[in-house]
C-alpha cells in the first residue's frame, strides 16, 4: 500500500507536494477504515458439518463479508457483499401469486412509497427515459477468454437469460483495466490482474453504448 500510495501522490499534481506527509495520511486512513462496519453471512450446512468461507486477495480465508457503502443499511450491505463474493442471491423463480414486475411498475411502486418523491409520479416516464439514456453513457469493460486452440470461449448467463462475455459497468474512480479486473472476478471468480494486456482488446460502440473487452488466451 505504501508504494502504491506514493506512486499515486507523485502522479497527482494537486497532492504531490504532500508526499512527506504520506505516512501520517496512511495512518489516518487505516484508522478510518477500522470505523467502517462490515456485514456478511455465515453459511452452515444442515448437519453442521460444513461452513462456507472465501479466500481473499491476501490469501487469507474468511466468511463472506465486506464494508458498508454510503447509503446502505446493514442488511443491504450483507446481501450485496455475499452476492459479489459468492454469486448467491435470494432469487424466487416460481411464485404464481407474484406476477412479474417490469421496471415501470417497480419504479411507480417505489415512487408511491417514498414521501419525498411521490408527488413527482406524473414525471416518472420522463425520469425513466433519462435514466435509460444515462445508463447507456456508462462504459462497460470485461474480458474474452479464448482457449489456446481457439475452440472455446467463456460466457456467462445473465438474470435475463441472455449470455455474454463477463463484463460490467465502470464504477466511480475506476480506470478501464480496474473495472475489467473487478467485473471478471465478481462474475466468474478469476483474477486477471496479471493476465490482461492493455494493447489486446476489442472495442464496440452501438449508438451511445460503449464496451471494451480484453482478450485473454488460456490453456
Amino acid at each position: 500500500m505504501e508504494e502504491f500510495a506514493k506512486t499515486l501522490f507523485m502522479a497527482i499534481p494537486s497532492v504531490c507536494y504532500e508526499l512527506e506527509n504520506l505516512p501520517a495520511f496512511l495512518r489516518e486512513w487505516r484508522k478510518y477504515k477500522l470505523t467502517i462496519p462490515t456485514y456478511g453471512a455465515i453459511f452452515i450446512s444442515q448437519d453442521n458439518s460444513h461452513v462456507l468461507i472465501v479466500q481473499r486477495y491476501s490469501g487469507n480465508w474468511s466468511f463472506p463479508r465486506g464494508k458498508m457503502e454510503s447509503g446502505e443499511n446493514p442488511e443491504e450491505c450483507a446481501v450485496r457483499e455475499v452476492f459479489e463474493e459468492n454469486y448467491l442471491d435470494h432469487h424466487v423463480t416460481k411464485t404464481p401469486s407474484m406476477p412479474s414486475c417490469r421496471m415501470e411498475k417497480f419504479a411507480k411502486t417505489m415512487f408511491m412509497a417514498i414521501p419525498s418523491v411521490c408527488n413527482e409520479i406524473e414525471n416518472l416516464p420522463a425520469f425513466l427515459r433519462e435514466w435509460r439514456k444515462y445508463k447507456l453513457t456508462i462504459p462497460t469493460y470485461g474480458a474474452i477468454f479464448i482457449s489456446q486452440d481457439n475452440s472455446h470461449v467463456l460466457i456467462v448467463q445473465r438474470y435475463s437469460g441472455n449470455w455474454s462475455f463477463p463484463r460490467g459497468k465502470m464504477e466511480s474512480g475506476e480506470n478501464p483495466e480496474e473495472c475489467a479486473v473487478r467485473e471478471v472476478f465478481e462474475e466468474v471468480g478469476l483474477d486477471i490482474s496479471n493476465l490482461i494486456k492493455s494493447d489486446e482488446y476489442i472495442e464496440s460502440k452501438k449508438e451511445e453504448k460503449y464496451s471494451t473487452l480484453g482478450i485473454i488466451n488460456v490453456a
